[in-house]
């Protein structure tokens, strides 16, 4: 069974230098590569393009992964009644957050939501983690 190096492609020059990289040195050293573009949904439209643009010029195939989230704000549906119930929210704010707390096929908002705030600051970095590199586990290796 041969290795096969994965290359995450973010349309980003660091990536794009890998990309470069990594198959001058699998021209010499005959590796197997496959390509993995993590999409948030939550990219200027250039970046797509770009990633696009990579596949034609590099005569590659680029396999696009994102994040479901859909079962994690289930969960979060069926939790928040009592937990903020318990913490005193009142229940008209209970009712209208159960209103709008549904997946909106946008993996970044729809994991926003899960979590119940944004991955932003110093203490909540899940943003890398679970929007690319766990969909890229779990759909590629």
């Amino acid at each position: 069974m041969s290795t096969v190096h994965v290359i995450n492609i973010s349309g980003g020059k660091d990536s794009d230098t890998v990309l470069i990289k990594a198959q001058q040195r699998a021209a010499r050293k005959r590796m197997i590569l496959r390509y993995v573009f993590a999409d948030t949904e939550n990219e200027h439209p250039w970046v797509y393009e770009h990633v696009e643009t990579l596949e034609r010029f590099f005569g590659i195939s680029i396999q696009r992964v994102k994040l479901d989230s859909t079962a994690a704000i289930m969960r979060r549906r069926e939790r928040l009644p009592g937990q903020w119930a318990e913490a005193g929210v009142p229940q008209a704010y209970i009712d209208r957050a159960l209103e709008l707390l549904w997946p909106t096929g946008n993996a970044y908002l729809d994991l926003c939501l899960s979590r119940g705030m944004f991955a932003a600051g110093a203490r909540r970095k899940f943003c890398t983690e679970e929007l690319k590199i766990r969909p890229a586990d779990e759909q590629v290796i």
